[in-house]
């Protein structure tokens, strides 16, 4: 009978390790998306200073953000986002606008795949 109590506690542990490691990549993806935006649409303003800015506290949040998920993400997806974010404010300073908004893009697409494979749907699990 302690045998499954025990199995019982771990497969509710699992199950909540798995929501919250869920709900935290989206808060992270989320917010990493939404500067990403932010940059995007202040080089197609022409306001550079913002746009270095903006890229620079971006990259310190993925920082951060990169530390969290590389506890349960393969650090090298994690990896071409972070060699990404740290182009993207001396891309912005050189003047090359279409070059930034292209890493911007590349990004989202980047951290819009790691979102993607985190998920618990039958195509990752299989």
């Amino acid at each position: 009978m302690n045998r499954i109590w025990a199995a019982i506690v771990i497969i509710v542990m699992l199950v909540g390790m798995c929501i919250f490691g869920t709900v935290m990549t989206d808060r992270m993806t989320t917010d990493i998306s939404t500067s990403l935006l932010k940059i995007s649409d202040a080089i197609r303003e022409g306001d550079s200073q913002k746009a270095e800015s903006l890229s620079k506290s971006a990259n310190k949040d993925w920082q951060k953000y990169h530390k969290r998920m590389s506890m349960y993400i393969p650090h090298d997806r994690l990896e071409e986002i972070s060699q990404t974010m740290a182009v993207l404010p001396t891309m912005i300073v050189c003047g090359s606008n279409e070059d930034a908004q292209a890493e911007c893009a590349r990004a989202q697409e980047q951290i819009r795949h790691v979102f993607d494979t985190e998920l618990p749907t039958m195509d990752n699990i299989l």
